[in-house]
C-alpha cells in the first residue's frame, strides 16, 4: 500500500510539472508555492523509496555463515593478519575470502620463514666500500621476476640515512635498479662495471647493493608464456595444441619449427641491450642468470618473490639494514595495487596484479604445471639446478 501511494504521488508530481514547464516556458518565477512543496515532498518520497525500499531487495546474498566464517578465518589467519595491517581485509567479500590460500598451502610451497641469499656479505659492503654517505640499494631480477614489487617497497619503507645527512633528506639512496640495468646477467664482471644506464652515469657500481629477487620457476615459465620480453624461442602460445612452458619439443612442435627436428630442448635465445646470451632451455635461462648472482663476487642479496607477497615486512627490513639503511619510522607500507604502473612499468595493463590476486595466484600450486608436458617436467627435474631449488626451497613436482 505504501509503495503504491509512493508512486501515485510520484505520478501526480511529474503531470504538474509537465504542464507547469509548458504554461511558464522555463520561467522558474511563476511556480506557485503550493507546487514548489509538493515537489519537495516528491524528492523526499522518491529518497525513502530508494533508501528503506529498494536497497533490500537488491542487497546481495553473503555467501558464508558464521560458522563458515570462522573456520576460513581461522586456516588464513596470517594472511588476514597481513592484510589487516596493508589496510584491505575490509575490502574483502565472501568469495575473495574463499579464493585466499590457508597458510599450510603457503607454507608447504616454500616453508613457515624467508630465504634470503647472501646475508653474510652485509658487512663487507657497508664497511669495505667507501663513504657510506655514497652507497645505494637497487634492484635486479630476470623478466617477470618480481622487481618492480622490490624497488616500491623499498622506496616507501627503506631509507640510506648516512647518505641524507651529507646530500640532504630528498637523497634517501634507493634506486628503481642496479646501474649496469636490472635485468642484465653479471657473468661478465667487466661489463657490470663500465656499463651504466642512461639515468645511473656516474654512479660507482662498488657502491651499490643489489637486492635481486628470484621466482619459483615453474611459476616464472608460465609467466614468460604470457609475456616473453626479449627472450625468444619457438613456442605455440595461442593454438588449442598450445604447449608453453615447452622444454622438450613435442612432434606438433617439429611440424611448427623445423629446426627442432634434431633437438631434444628448446633453445632460448635473449637480447640485452649490447649483446645476446644463449641457453639451452628456459629452465637453462633460469639456472644460468641466477646462478651468476650466486657465485659474484661482489656483495649482493637474493630475496624469493614470494617471501615479498607473504612476509614483506621481515624481507624489507633485512635487505635495508644490509645496506646500512634504516627503515622509516612511519607504519610499514605495503604495495596493494599492482607495482607494475606509471612510466616505468612494463607489460599489458591485464598482467598487473594486486596484493590480494597475488596471495591467491601465488599462495597455490594451482597452475604451476599448466600446458606443461611429462617429457618436459622430467627434463625440469633432470636439469634445473639444485643449489638453487634447495637454497629456495622451491619444490619439484612430481611426473604425471
Amino acid at each position: 500500500l505504501l509503495i503504491g501511494l509512493i508512486f501515485c504521488l510520484a505520478n501526480v508530481a511529474v503531470i504538474l510539472m509537465r504542464l507547469d514547464t509548458n504554461n511558464a516556458q522555463d520561467d522558474t518565477s511563476h511556480v506557485s508555492p503550493t507546487l514548489h512543496q509538493q515537489q519537495q515532498t516528491n524528492n523526499k518520497l522518491m529518497s525513502l523509496m530508494d533508501t528503506d525500499t529498494l536497497k533490500p531487495v537488491i542487497k546481495k546474498k553473503k555467501l558464508l555463515s558464521k560458522q563458515e566464517r570462522a573456520v576460513i578465518e581461522q586456516e588464513k589467519a596470517p594472511i588476514l593478519e597481513i592484510l589487516k595491517e596493508a589496510g584491505v581485509l575490509d575490502d574483502l567479500d565472501d568469495a575473495k575470502l574463499q579464493e585466499l590460500p590457508t597458510w599450510n598451502q603457503v607454507t608447504s610451497l616454500y616453508g613457515h620463514a624467508p630465504k634470503i641469499y647472501g646475508l653474510e656479505t652485509c658487512e663487507a659492503f657497508q664497511q669495505q666500500r667507501g663513504d657510506a654517505a655514497d652507497h645505494f640499494v637497487g634492484t635486479a631480477g630476470t623478466f617477470n621476476s618480481g622487481t618492480n614489487l622490490m624497488s616500491e617497497l623499498l622506496i616507501h619503507n627503506c631509507q640510506m640515512t648516512a647518505r641524507m645527512k651529507k646530500y640532504g633528506k630528498v637523497n634517501k639512496g634507493i634506486r628503481w635498479q642496479v646501474p649496469w640495468g636490472k635485468h642484465t646477467p653479471v657473468g661478465n664482471d667487466e661489463y657490470r662495471l663500465s656499463h651504466v644506464t642512461e639515468k645511473d652515469k656516474g654512479v660507482d657500481p662498488n657502491n651499490i647493493l643489489p637486492a635481486v629477487t628470484i621466482r619459483d620457476p615453474y611459476v616464472w615459465m608460465q609467466s614468460m608464456c604470457r609475456i616473453h620480453y626479449k627472450a625468444f624461442w619457438a613456442h605455440d602460445n595461442k593454438s588449442e595444441n598450445r604447449h608453453c612452458p615447452n622444454l622438450v619439443p613435442t612432434e606438433m612442435d617439429r611440424q611448427l619449427f623445423p629446426f627442432l627436428q634434431d633437438k631434444n630442448h628448446v633453445p632460448v635465445r635473449v637480447k640485452y641491450p649490447e649483446f645476446v646470451q644463449h641457453h639451452d632451455s628456459l629452465v637453462g635461462f633460469w639456472n644460468d642468470w641466477y646462478n651468476d648472482y650466486m657465485n659474484a663476487s661482489f656483495p649482493r642479496l637474493i630475496v624469493r618473490f614470494e617471501d615479498l607477497v607473504f612476509h614483506a615486512k621481515e624481507v624489507v627490513t633485512q635487505v635495508c639494514h644490509c645496506a646500512g639503511g634504516e627503515m622509516k619510522k612511519k607504519k610499514f607500507t605495503y604495495i596493494v595495487d599492482s607495482a607494475k604502473k606509471g612510466e616505468a612499468a612494463h607489460g599489458p595493463q591485464e598482467a598487473r596484479t594486486s596484493f590480494v590476486d597475488a596471495m591467491i595466484r601465488y599462495g597455490k600450486d594451482t597452475g604451476r604445471l599448466k600446458y606443461m608436458t611429462k617429457d618436459d617436467l622430467q627434463y625440469a627435474r633432470e636439469h634445473l639446478d639444485p643449489k638453487l631449488m634447495e637454497f629456495f626451497n622451491y619444490q619439484y613436482d612430481e611426473i604425471r
